[in-house]
């Protein structure tokens, strides 16, 4: 099994939710090194 490493930051993205009467954001994670290996996991 091979093993891959990913280094650099997590970010939080802050993602507007339009259907609130006030603004209102929603935070998911995100970042390329998080999105990289996301991707890889996906594909196995």
């Amino acid at each position: 099994m091979n093993r891959i490493v990913s280094i650099g930051e997590t970010l939080i993205d802050m993602s507007p939710i339009s259907n609130t009467k006030k603004p209102s954001f929603q935070a998911n994670i995100g970042g390329a090194p998080l999105n990289v290996l996301s991707a890889l996991a996906k594909w196995g």
